[in-house]
């Protein structure tokens, strides 16, 4: 995993030997799991340490698994938040509690104040749906915030790193019901949470969502319904659009330039020049399309951007968008094309040339 900007040090060295050897005393093992759970530690990444530490708990915490459940209840239930360090917690409750849901529920209760739980939660909605269900709808008036979150969070059809929940992506129904008990949550954690799971049916039921959020415009529910909206936004879905008060562009002449050539690591400068010809709401984004490792233009990313009130004349505008290797998008050098979107409407490209200065060592 890369490292932050500022040097600090990468996440997976949260999960550490010696971090390992602090979950060994609270929870009174001995230096076997310490030995197995660390064994060639640093050559893992991330999750692979996540797992190796879980199964290792998993084989030395006591075997009847309840009177595991309770020792972790016991030694970390209802603690303040911790880091990466406990994820291998919650990870023996996902992987080896499943034969007993109700004490696997009641021990995630305990633990999401220590580690967020939306992982720990998802196979219990996959093999107790009715069990687990009933469960989060007594959770959504917890007076834990972190409980509260973890409601709408466990059940994001498509929580990213946590694989989809196929049966609410097919009938969101079920989440929707849970997310109306907490549209007004007290909570600004919480309330972000509902948005995010809204944005994620929207991906699959735009329109239920569009509906929805109809229902349900009163001002102080403006701020969530914008970020639930923000993908069908960015894709100018007409429905979405018109909720939050942006209608189809009335412009002239857009230009648009890109600095070029541009480094891998090392940002593009887009300028946006438009026209008005009326006093109106304008979104403006940017879509960059991306070439893959053959040079074709395969991949696009919407980058968000601004929203502005406009008199009629000229706005100009300008973004700096970092062209970095991330894990999840590959940067390939050659012509990339940036689209400007308008209200969600494309309105003017441009192109740009991007260079890998490793190229020039080979």
């Amino acid at each position: 995993m890369a490292r932050v900007e500022d040097e600090r040090r990468p996440f997976k060295e949260e999960l550490s030997r010696e971090r390992v050897a602090e979950v060994a005393v609270r929870l009174g093992l001995g230096s076997a799991f310490v030995a197995e759970a660390c064994d060639d530690l640093e050559d893992l990444e991330l999750k692979a340490r996540v797992i190796q530490v879980s199964d290792a708990l998993a084989r030395h915490l006591p075997q009847d698994v309840p009177t595991a459940l309770d020792l972790l209840v016991e030694r970390y239930g209802w603690g303040e938040p911790v880091n990466l360090w406990a994820w291998p917690l919650m990870r023996y409750i996902e992987d080896h509690a499943r034969g007993y849901p109700e004490q696997a529920l009641d021990a995630i209760e305990a633990l999401t104040s220590t580690f967020s739980a939306e992982f720990a939660v998802r196979p219990y909605l996959r093999a107790w749906p009715e069990t687990t269900l009933a469960r989060l709808h007594t959770w959504v008036t917890h007076d834990s915030e972190h409980v509260r979150r973890l409601v709408s969070e466990g059940c994001r059809p498509r929580l990213p790193w946590g694989g989809h929940l196929t049966d609410f992506q097919r009938d969101p129904g079920p989440v929707l019901g849970l997310l109306e008990r907490l549209v007004d949550d007290d909570s600004e954690y919480v309330r972000r949470s509902v948005a995010n799971n809204l944005n994620d049916i929207a991906k699959d039921h735009p329109g239920v969502v569009v509906s929805w959020c109809q229902a349900r415009t009163q001002p102080s529910r403006q701020r969530l319904i914008r970020h639930a909206l923000r993908s069908l936004l960015k894709a100018g879905d007409p429905g979405a659009m018109a909720l939050v008060g942006l209608g189809p562009p009335a412009l002239g002449e857009v230009r648009v330039w890109a600095s070029s050539p541009v480094t891998i690591g090392q940002q593009v400068e887009i300028t946006v020049v438009l026209d008005s010809l009326t006093t109106q709401a304008l979104m403006l984004d940017l879509a960059v399309e991306f070439v893959n490792a053959k040079g074709e233009r395969s991949r696009r990313k919407v980058f968000k951007g601004v929203r502005r009130q406009v008199t009629q004349g000229e706005l100009s505008w300008t973004k700096r968008l970092p062209m970095k290797q991330v894990s999840v998008r590959r940067l390939y050098a050659g012509v990339q094309a940036v689209e400007v979107l308008v209200n969600g409407l494309p309105v003017a490209r441009a192109e740009f040339t991007l260079e890998d200065p490793a190229a020039d060592g080979r």
